[in-house]
């Protein structure tokens, strides 16, 4: 199945948990944290994973959008959810997802753009309270503030 896991044959094949369980600090974020959080149904091709700057996973990983950050940014928001199969995994917060998505809004679709920003406002876990918080340490407070309100006008 894994390095270090075992399972029969018939077992289910968690990828998000392996994948993680092999790469311990990576956080699933940007599509793949929409979809762990419940805010999006659009079907993963690839995972995104975010990892500090200096993080080096070895080998060329398939179907993995590695996402960077500077090393105070990694743990921001991070949350647990269950995987598809029950397994709990790190994922990014709806407040820690939305600043990743408007400070590299190059890197992210704009139909899943949109979707999570107006998408907000109904989210029922929503605390804007730790939005700030990210927003400020993340250098966008200014341009989450703006968004916002444009959304929700």
């Amino acid at each position: 199945m894994a390095p270090g896991i075992y399972g029969t044959e018939s077992a289910d094949f968690d990828e998000l948990f392996f994948f993680q369980y092999r790469f311990s600090k990576s956080v699933f974020s940007y599509e793949t944290a929409a979809s762990l959080l419940g805010v999006s149904d659009k079907i993963i091709n690839r995972m995104d994973v975010t990892v500090s700057e200096k993080y080096n996973f070895g080998n060329r990983l398939p179907n993995i959008n590695i996402h960077y950050v500077k090393k105070e940014w990694l743990n921001l928001g991070v949350t647990s959810r269950k995987t598809v199969f029950g397994n709990p995994v790190r994922v990014y917060s709806y407040e820690r997802t939305l600043c990743d998505v408007i400070l590299n809004r190059d890197k992210v679709d704009p139909e899943t753009y949109v979707k999570l920003i107006r998408g907000y406002s109904s989210y029922m876990e929503r605390n804007l309270k730790e939005l700030q918080e990210i927003a400020n340490k993340m250098g966008v407070l200014q341009k989450i503030t703006d968004i916002m309100e444009i959304a929700y006008e």
